[in-house]
């Protein structure tokens, strides 16, 4: 192993975890020098994280992840590969290294993701099956609080339709966090299982931005759960009359309400996997 390569290497996470974006990028381009593949990788991925903060970043990550593939297909560079693909609408590129980096790593987040590249080409069915087996692995903490995905439970949801979302949707209901508060109503109002968004109205309404489409999928819940109409309408407050006004419209015109309802789909996103290598992993 090329101790220059390693060296470099801690030298630029420890520049990363101090905040020192130039100090990480220059001691990253030192550790390719080594001409080891996990450098060239870790390059690329530094470049992709930092996104528009760095100059010529989406270049940078794609030219060192494809250098790296091309002399390792390692499963981390593999994943790596595949987000930049995914990110550039090329899903069946993303599904094919992901696959074949699934071959020797079944963690949860790469199923998940292999879910994501499937939902995305069509394939509800495979999608579902990969969201449901990356569930079965007790994944959701991972997923939702380290890698900015959703429950794989909501994402299972997303896939299927009628009374097997509605089932989904219980199934998830006692895991739901607050961040996907807004997901699930949608997921509810979808398959028309009013009765159990209607207890989380008061919520959504005191904790998302009041959207047209938030209101609408509200007015749809209490025009079929009249009973949480009160509450609801008591979460308003004085500053929020127009809002208020507006629920009230819309809970009068039924064909308004499901126009807006369904106007911003819900899409589950790609879990950001580790995509660096560490000294733990070398």
């Amino acid at each position: 192993m090329d101790k220059n390569w390693t060296t470099w290497n801690t030298q630029a996470m420890q520049a990363l975890d101090r905040g020192d974006i130039e100090q990480a990028e220059r001691a990253f381009r030192q550790a390719c020098g080594s001409g080891d593949p996990r450098a060239d990788s870790n390059l690329g991925w530094f470049y992709f994280l930092m996104g528009g903060s760095v100059r010529d970043s989406e270049a940078e990550a794609r030219y060192w992840i494809q250098k790296a593939l091309q002399r390792s297909r390692h499963p981390r560079i593999l994943q790596n590969i595949a987000r930049l693909r995914f990110e550039n609408g090329d899903f069946a590129g993303a599904l094919a290294a992901l696959q074949e980096a699934h071959r020797a790593d079944q963690s949860p987040v790469l199923l998940y993701n292999l879910g994501m590249c499937h939902f995305w080409l069509g394939d509800k069915a495979a999608a579902a099956a990969c969201f449901r087996e990356a569930d079965a692995a007790n994944a959701a903490d991972l997923l939702c609080a380290q890698c900015g995905a959703v429950h794989p439970r909501l994402a299972y949801a997303f896939c299927v339709q009628g009374e097997e979302r509605a089932a989904a949707l219980r199934r998830y209901a006692p895991e739901r966090n607050d961040m996907e508060l807004w997901d699930y109503v949608l997921l509810c109002v979808q398959c028309e299982a009013y009765a159990m968004a209607a207890p989380v109205l008061p919520e959504l309404v005191s904790q998302w931005a009041l959207t047209d489409q938030t209101l609408a999928m509200t007015a749809l819940c209490l025009q079929h759960v009249p009973a949480e109409k009160e509450r609801v309408l008591r979460c308003f407050s004085d500053e929020l009359s127009e809002k208020r006004d507006r629920l009230l419209h819309l809970l009068g015109d039924a064909n308004e309400c499901a126009r807006l309802a369904a106007s911003q789909p819900f899409f589950p996103p790609p879990a950001t996997h580790e995509g660096y290598f560490t000294e733990e992993c070398l």
